[in-house]
């Protein structure tokens, strides 16, 4: 199981608590989420019971929830967190989907998680596509059926004439219904597909250039609906760069 990491902190004891002490500080997100809460280790603070805590992440990105251990152990109570959650998936030139001896490509790129809402797609242009000729060169995401190719994404992003920043985005089916063009919860893990379509030369003789796609996805409700809360994220989620800001109170023995 992973960790948050512990940070600066200030404990605060005194008559006016209660019998009670507080501590102030900051922490880390684990570098792997766990599924119902990652462990906020505050055993070095209190040597009796954390009765609560109030958890806020700095960015405004993620929502902290604190579960009590058993008996409000300090060492063992965990921090859910709730949001939307995203995969990065970092795409260089000669990734599968662009390595075609031919003008045009396609790969598995992402597998969605089980029981999740696709919410959209974003395409970072990292650095600009090479390849003697080429004139042009944008991508698909869709569906890995042939059905439906560009239903997150339909390749408005040039890799070749754009720019090392440029950002292309893209929409999932219609959040908390099934009226999208492609209804993009899935109750099982799902791959999604990435095509390439070049002007002027075979993928296969690009040099350089490289993009990064971040899904955006969200939990899903029994009735297969995004939540109207929000969801916690999922299993494995990078929390590492984020910085959580909390307040615990409970008492020393």
């Amino acid at each position: 199981m992973s960790a948050h990491t512990i940070g600066t902190c200030y404990e605060m004891v005194g008559a006016n608590f209660g019998g009670q002490k507080l501590v102030t500080g900051e922490f880390t997100g684990s570098a792997s989420y766990d599924l119902g809460g990652s462990v906020l280790d505050l055993s070095d603070y209190f040597s009796d019971e954390v009765r609560g805590a109030w958890v806020q992440d700095n960015d405004g990105e993620w929502v902290g929830l604190y579960v009590n251990a058993a008996a409000n152990a300090p060492a063992t109570g965990t921090v859910m967190v709730k949001g939307v959650s995203w995969d990065d998936v970092v795409l260089a030139h000669d990734a599968t989907c662009f390595d075609a001896a031919g003008l045009t490509d396609s790969a598995d790129v992402w597998a969605q998680p089980a029981n999740t809402e696709l919410l959209g797609c974003r395409i970072t242009l990292d650095t600009p596509f090479v390849a003697p000729s080429m004139t042009a060169l944008t991508v698909e995401i869709g569906d890995t059926g042939a059905a439906d190719p560009n239903a997150f994404f339909a390749g408005a992003l040039d890799l070749v004439a754009g720019s090392a920043g440029d950002v292309g985005v893209g929409a999932g089916a219609e959040i908390g219904s099934d009226e999208g063009t492609v209804p993009s919860y899935v109750w099982s893990a799902t791959n999604r597909k990435l095509a390439a379509t070049a002007v002027g030369a075979n993928l296969s003789t690009t040099t350089a250039g490289q993009i990064t796609v971040r899904f955006y996805f969200s939990a899903l409700t029994e009735q297969g609906y995004a939540p109207k809360g929000l969801g916690e994220v999922h299993s494995g989620q990078v929390l590492s760069g984020s910085t959580f800001n909390f307040i615990a109170w409970g008492t020393d023995a």
